[in-house]
């Protein structure tokens, strides 16, 4: 998270293992981390928790490490919002969340939207 603290210019106080926030609680961010899977995709479970946790900041952003540290996407809230309607979804037992897919499509990233039968490209959102 130290690339995402800079990019942004904030100082993060980590609450959970995926959870931070900055001083004066006026940025919210989860992070997720995923190995690189074949046909260079990554997968993530967002769940619905980290979701109200992202909600209840004036700004809240997804961070999705692709592979290392040096490969991260952070999606704004208002942008996700849209998204995980068109993504799977477990629901029941302990954890809902939604299954986030991004895949590299060189030289794009883009992100899984099953619901809709495309992707949406999210290298705009890819920390330089």
């Amino acid at each position: 998270m130290e690339a995402v603290a800079e990019h942004f210019d904030v100082s993060l106080t980590k609450i959970t293992l995926a959870q931070y926030r900055s001083a004066g609680d006026e940025k919210r961010f989860t992070c997720g981390v995923s190995k690189t899977y074949p046909n260079l995709q990554y997968w993530y479970g967002f769940q619905k928790k980290h979701f109200d946790f992202l909600q209840k900041a004036a700004a809240g952003y997804a961070a999705f490490g692709c592979g290392s540290a040096n490969r991260i996407v952070v999606i704004p809230l208002a942008v996700l919002r849209t998204l995980v309607q068109s993504m799977d979804k477990t629901v029941g037992g302990k954890k809902d969340y939604w299954h986030v897919r991004i895949y590299e499509d060189n030289p794009r990233l883009l992100l899984g939207q099953p619901g809709r039968g495309n992707a949406v490209d999210v290298s705009q959102y890819l920390l330089s």
